[in-house]
């Protein structure tokens, strides 16, 4: 086979219906469209499942095992050198979209089907006479099936179906942080993105610190959370005050221990018997309680869905919601080539993980990131007494699409000496979003912020049903 590299010349229109047109399509879309690791690797898997002898699935096949180790596309060149190829991608060829291209891959898969069956049927004819009727009958039968596209179809659940499912389960987490908007919210749908949108200062942190707390203690979720700024022994630190926070505490007498007390080592021998004997065995094992689990940087050799996938996998327990903190610092870990190449790699990683919140391992997960306002947002913001815009996220335009609810976090000066956080609903795709901004308690002291989720709940019948179960 002749090796050749990109054309840049015109080349003879081939009709639609030809397989070479068609395997055109794929590779150009692989190797001249915008960098989506995660589409390309689609497009080659269905490449494969639908044609798996011919030799452009070969070629796919290679292709996706350069994904998995590189974890990018590899370049059409290196390809041609390797392993040969015996269609000329050109660059002058428009790109086809996504869809275009899983048509192009489902039609060809079809035409195969087809051929395989006109195959079996001559040799089903050249049998005749040589086998009984009923076994060729049986064959026609076997051979007609294979016709069918989908093998595994299974019939779309009613409403009626969904609906029953959902009144004995739990629709999803709380946020623990406003029973105002947790009635707007009702429920974090699972598959979804919840954004913690404010400025530096704004509790943004300590808001999903308390969200991952209250799904935990309050709800029996297990929640992972990823951080790039507060280092891990702090969070945990805090997450001890958080708890020393909780009720049933106060009602034995137990004082609070601050966040800063336990950082510096500096608790008396009752605070020390406190945390360490009564508070932490039991955020840890309650059996009431979820699991939660902190991870770093350098917990993880990648960012995109797959790695993310691989670390939540590793956990003894199935994860329920992944927490990031913060978003934009993404663009400052080390890059994929073609990452780092990308105008804005926040929203390439915004895709990554969208896509991660939709499949984790087999099933959906809720994804909560912070991201920080930029500074029109929060100037505005400050105008508005502390009711941002969606516009805040305008650096990130695949921020603001694919987050499902946005909730801002805002603390001036004298909101946080009078120990309160504005909070507001900003996006809400399946149902309302605030009119105005609610003020709640913060206490950064205590690493609280919010009202009491088990307080506001158990007086909530219609919540509290949400509070104890935890979907499957």
């Amino acid at each position: 086979m002749e090796k050749q590299g990109p054309v840049t010349q015109d080349f003879e229109p081939i009709p639609i219906d030809e397989p070479v047109h068609r395997i055109r399509k794929v590779f150009t879309y692989v190797f001249c469209s915008p960098e989506d690791v995660m589409k390309k690797r689609a497009v080659l898997e269905r490449l494969n499942a639908q044609l798996p002898e011919c030799i452009e699935t070969m070629f796919a096949d290679k292709l996706l095992e350069g994904i998995q180790n590189s974890g990018g596309i590899l370049p059409y060149d290196y390809m041609v050198d390797n392993y040969g190829f015996n269609h000329t991608i050109t660059r002058n060829d428009p790109v086809p979209t996504y869809a275009e291209v899983m048509d192009h891959i489902k039609l060809a898969g079809q035409e195969a089907r087809r051929s395989r069956v006109a195959s079996d049927l001559m040799e089903i004819s050249g049998d005749l006479g040589k086998v009984s009727d009923d076994e060729i009958r049986e064959r026609i039968r076997e051979t007609s099936s294979k016709l069918t596209v989908h093998t595994d179809f299974k019939p779309q659940p009613t409403g009626k179906e969904i609906y029953e499912q959902r009144r004995e389960q739990s629709i999803g987490m709380l946020t623990g942080i406003s029973e105002t908007i947790d009635r707007m919210i009702f429920g974090l749908e699972k598959g979804t993105l919840l954004t913690v949108l404010g400025f530096v200062g704004s509790f943004k942190t300590m808001t999903c610190l308390n969200i991952m707390y209250n799904n935990v203690v309050g709800t029996g979720h297990n929640m992972a959370f990823f951080t790039l700024e507060v280092p891990r022994d702090l969070l945990i630190f805090q997450l001890l005050s958080r708890h020393s926070y909780h009720p049933k505490w106060r009602e034995k007498g137990f004082g609070n221990v601050p966040t800063n007390d336990i950082r510096k080592g500096q608790l008396t021998p009752e605070q020390e018997d406190f945390i360490f004997n009564m508070v932490e065995p039991d955020l840890l094992n309650n059996p009431e309680h979820g699991k939660f689990y902190i991870f770093e940087e350098n917990d993880v050799d990648g960012y995109d869905k797959v790695h993310f996938e691989q670390k939540l996998a590793s956990f003894p327990v199935k994860i329920d919601g992944l927490i990031i903190d913060y978003i934009q610092l993404f663009e400052y870990l080390p890059h994929e080539p073609s990452v780092a190449r990308l105008k804005c790699p926040t929203d390439y990683y915004v895709r990554q993980i969208s896509e991660l919140a939709k499949d984790c391992n087999g099933h959906r997960i809720n994804l909560i990131v912070a991201a920080q306002s930029n500074r029109d947002g929060y100037r505005r913001a400050v105008e508005q007494e502390g009711m941002f815009d969606l516009l805040a996220l305008s650096d990130s335009h695949e921020l603001e699409r694919s987050s499902y609810y946005v909730l801002s976090c805002y603390a001036d000066e004298a909101r946080r000496n009078d120990n309160q956080m504005i909070t507001a609903l900003l996006k809400n795709r399946g149902g309302p979003i605030s009119d105005s901004t609610v003020t709640v308690p913060a206490h950064p002291e205590f690493s609280m912020v919010g009202h009491d989720l088990q307080e506001y709940v158990g007086n909530s019948p219609d919540l509290s049903h949400m509070m104890f179960s935890v979907e499957p």
